[in-house]
């Protein structure tokens, strides 16, 4: 990962995770027996040679979930596939159908699937998905070890090859980020003489997209009065899900610690759609389409969020990005572009977290003006 400024990441040791509850551990290891079932019952069909490009034609992706970032996190495999197979088309079933877009502009897809969220609530919707999975795949890529929904899906949708991940007693990949990891399942089969680059997050913004981006992040900005000129624009998220979210007052402190001393930069908020923690005294944007919220991202200078969906849109997006960690692994979820930085602030006052984002911030390259 190439970052400018302070390394923090060792600044505070790995928080240890709370215990699940009951119920949460039950569901886990009821999710345990269901896949090792089907597993058993399909076999894993993972082919034993590397695959000639000509022989995958239609290729499915299996990654029914229903969160932002994680639907960010398949745009290298996505790309990684269509690399090694080029006359392939690849379908991708998610979770949340409004994702979709996120992902269809990318080189190869031919659908992007939606699974209902209740199977019994949604009986049709259902039916017509099983359809769609047994037209037939010459491959299956479930990229998740532990999801059950995938492991299904995968056994259900007919299909010449599987990939999949094996127990960890058999194999345990190299690569620990979410993002890459699927990768290693490919260069089991990848083609002789094929050596594709890695893939970093990108959802294919276009040329028309990204005006459209900076016209609109500079009419919401004067829309509030606010004037940026020869200032760089610094945007950040507050929201994230569960322990993972920082108060108010600690984001107050951080605004008031980011304004001190010479040349502070401007800061503009991301507002979440469904509406949540506002901090007061700063500009704020925001829109309900994904790829034009993608867009205002790739019109900031720096972006600074909580391990999130906004967060790996933003690094999709092209946007230096900076990543505060608190129980999760920037290892495992941090942003890997070339100017990003993924902080661990476990132990950090958001005064010294302010310090190393302007310091990062102050050696990126200067975009052009608009």
């Amino acid at each position: 990962m190439g970052v400018t400024g302070p390394r923090l990441e060792d600044a505070a040791p790995r928080p240890t995770p709370a215990r699940r509850p009951l119920h949460k551990r039950a569901a886990h290891n009821l999710g345990g027996v269901v896949r090792a079932i089907s597993a058993a019952i399909t076999g894993p069909r993972a082919p034993d040679r590397p695959l000639a490009a000509e022989e995958v034609e239609r290729v499915l992706i299996v990654r029914i979930n229903h969160r932002l970032g994680n639907t960010v996190l398949l745009t290298p495999l996505v790309r990684y596939v269509s690399t090694m197979f080029p006359r392939a088309r690849i379908d991708v079933l998610i979770g949340e159908p409004a994702f979709g877009p996120l992902l269809q502009s990318l080189p190869g897809v031919d659908r992007v699937l939606g699974a209902p969220l209740s199977v019994l609530q949604h009986p049709l919707q259902l039916w017509r998905l099983v359809r769609k999975l047994r037209e037939g795949y010459d491959l299956v890529i479930d990229p998740v070890g532990r999801s059950t929904n995938g492991r299904l899906a995968s056994a259900v949708a007919r299909s010449r090859w599987r990939l999949g991940f094996p127990p960890p007693s058999e194999w345990t990949p190299s690569e620990k980020h979410a993002a890459w990891m699927p990768l290693e399942l490919l260069d089991r089969v990848r083609p002789d003489g094929v050596q594709p680059r890695r893939p970093r997050l990108d959802i294919a913004l276009q040329a028309a997209e990204l005006d459209a981006g900076r016209a609109a992040l500079a009419a919401q900005l004067e829309r509030q009065s606010i004037d940026v000129r020869e200032r760089q624009i610094v945007g950040f998220f507050v929201d994230a899900r569960g322990d993972k979210l920082l108060d108010v007052g600690w984001w107050n402190r951080w605004r008031d610690a980011m304004r001190r001393g010479s040349g502070p930069p401007a800061l503009v908020q991301l507002l979440p759609p469904e509406g949540g923690s506002v901090v007061a005294g700063v500009a704020s944007v925001g829109s309900r389409d994904l790829r034009a919220v993608a867009a205002l991202l790739a019109a900031f200078d720096a972006f600074v969020s909580i391990d999130s969906g906004p967060m790996h849109l933003a690094v999709a997006a092209g946007v230096p990005t900076v990543g505060l960690f608190t129980i999760t692994d920037p290892r495992e979820y941090g942003p890997q572009g070339p100017h990003d930085l993924a902080l661990r602030i476990e132990g950090l006052g958001p005064e010294r977290v302010a310090e190393a984002v302007r310091e990062h911030v102050a050696g990126l390259p200067r975009k052009p003006a608009a």
